[in-house]
């Protein structure tokens, strides 16, 4: 019995002297106050792995810069992204995959990092730029442009080519810019049009500048598809 009970049968005790005993006897007052309830954490959060291995990303972005192969970096950057983000992430699902994007490049010194990087009148969402100052003889350098498919939307293969020809058309406008060229002489820009489907990659194409150097794109034999109609 506690002390309002108390109270309200006219009894007239200090609240501090029934909180005492009722102490001593392990006893506790009914709350008006519902429980809180904890829900636990997902087993996928728990046992999740957030490390990276720097090392073996290092070659991967080192190959990427000096050879031009930057798929095998692009598809680790994917794995990753799939394995330490949740459902909830993906609520503004294209920044969250910028970011990530970003925050990896950003590890390794090869590229200086540019988000939002204004070329020719647009505004490309990854920049990597080439960092010749401290790298002279790097040899590719690279504009992002990512495009983001909601997980909810039914995605087949004639959706995600015409995204990445969307993304494909933005950036041979991006690679026309002149002050690429001058930027790094002897670099070769190549522009990745990269589709994610939800938290899978689900397309990525390379593109170059035309030879005439009017920034007309091809596409590089470099094309990476996965089956996103799931």
């Amino acid at each position: 019995m506690g002390w309002r009970q108390l109270v309200r049968e006219g009894m007239v005790v200090a609240r501090c002297t029934v909180a005492r005993r009722m102490g001593r006897q392990g006893a506790v007052g009914a709350g008006r106050r519902r429980p809180r309830r904890r829900w636990p954490a997902p087993s996928d959060r728990v046992n999740r792995d957030f490390t990276v291995s720097h090392y073996h990303f290092s070659r991967l972005v080192r190959t990427m810069a000096y050879r031009g192969e930057w798929r095998p970096a692009l598809e680790h950057i994917a794995e990753a992204l799939a394995e330490q983000t949740g459902i909830r992430d993906y609520l503004d699902g294209e920044k969250v995959v910028q970011a990530f994007l970003a925050a990896h490049f950003s590890m390794v010194g090869q590229f200086v990092i540019h988000t939002e990087r204004e070329l020719n009148k647009g505004y490309a969402d990854l920049y990597l730029e080439p960092f010749v100052a401290q790298y002279p003889d790097i040899g590719y350098g690279y504009v992002v442009e990512v495009k983001y498919l909601k997980r909810s939307e039914r995605v087949d293969g004639s959706v995600i080519a015409e995204t990445l020809r969307g993304a494909r058309e933005q950036l041979a406008g991006y690679l026309a810019d002149e002050g690429l060229r001058r930027l790094a002489p002897s670099v070769r820009h190549v522009g990745l049009a990269v589709v994610f489907h939800g938290w899978e990659l689900a397309g990525c194409e390379a593109v170059e500048p035309g030879r005439d150097g009017g920034g007309h794109a091809f596409a590089l034999p470099h094309r990476f598809l996965t089956n996103a109609s799931g």
